[in-house]
């Protein structure tokens, strides 16, 4: 006979892989809660204004470099407005004051730029107005952004000046959802690059996991991985629960509300068999 600890965390297994495939609205009729992560920061990257960006399109894709309408006072005019752009976990944003909405036009690569009209949905563009700024914000994975030496690269045309924004590449966060009784985390690395706190000192995941009372699997090609409440290395805090890890020498803080929702997963019976 099972007991109610055994049933509880054969449960939490069992929906491991269908819970880091159901959206939101699924997970709060089933009694599942989105946490929170801290130290998601915005940071700076990097903008080139004019002759100084690159243009590879010819080496990339074996056509024509693209051409660009010669423009010196309209790169001291984007100069003097001071653009900046913030790098997030995964979107870049270029920020550029001023009252009235630039005119962008977008780097396919090949060819000549095109309006932001021309550009799929599906990339992922938004551009908005915030306070005295306009965003414009893509996805690092969205149509219009490449990989190349290590950094997600952005190229416009800003009111008709070349420009060229960059963020530095990294591995995503992880993902996870809390359940009622523990947390799923899907991780987007190998074990070996990830630590957990034990007794007060980093260890590594791979190693020191069972003395947290956690578990792990694989599941689509990544490292999930099910912490139950009843582990140790819960950091308890006023109204949630911390679990620290050091993710690419990185501290992120998973955290889950101590009050989830009432509603219970389904805990399959026991088989006598």
């Amino acid at each position: 006979m099972l007991g109610l600890r055994d049933l509880l965390l054969f449960g939490l297994t069992v929906v491991t892989a269908s819970c880091l495939r159901i959206g939101h609205a699924a997970f709060s009729g089933m009694g599942f809660s989105h946490g929170t992560i801290a130290n998601r920061t915005l940071n700076f990257g990097k903008l080139i204004i004019g002759s100084g960006v690159s243009n590879d399109s010819a080496d990339r894709q074996g056509e024509q470099p693209n051409v660009y309408w010669p423009g010196e006072q309209a790169e001291t005019k984007v100069k003097r407005l001071g653009p900046s752009v913030h790098c997030g976990n995964d979107a870049m944003t270029l920020r550029v004051p001023g009252p009235r909405m630039p005119h962008f036009l977008v780097d396919k690569g090949v060819g000549s730029p095109v309006p932001l009209s021309e550009i799929p949905a599906s990339c992922g563009i938004s551009v908005k107005r915030v306070r005295r700024d306009v965003s414009f914000s893509v996805p690092f994975r969205g149509c219009p952004v490449r990989q190349q030496s290590g950094s997600y690269i952005l190229s416009l045309i800003l009111m008709g000046a070349q420009v060229q924004a960059s963020c530095p590449a990294s591995s995503p966060l992880p993902t996870f959802s809390c359940l009622p009784t523990g947390m799923v985390i899907s991780l987007g690395l190998m074990a070996d690059t990830v630590k957990i706190k034990v007794d007060g000192s980093w260890q590594p995941l791979l190693l020191e996991y069972s003395k947290c009372g956690f578990t792990l699997d694989t599941v689509d090609g990544a490292l999930v991985v099910t912490a139950p409440f009843t582990g140790s290395c819960w950091v308890m805090m006023d109204t949630e629960r911390h679990l620290p890890l050091l993710y690419l020498d990185q501290e992120v803080i998973l955290s889950c509300p101590l009050t989830l929702l009432t509603a219970a997963t389904t805990v399959p019976s026991a088989d006598p068999q």
